[in-house]
């Protein structure tokens, strides 16, 4: 259950990290 969530955490980590490279490279 923890792996899951941590799992989660890293996609949404991710994802929000590629739209801030995404706006700085527009």
């Amino acid at each position: 259950m923890s792996s899951f969530r941590i799992l989660t955490k890293r996609m949404l980590w991710i994802k929000t990290m590629a739209t801030l490279v995404r706006l700085l490279f527009k």
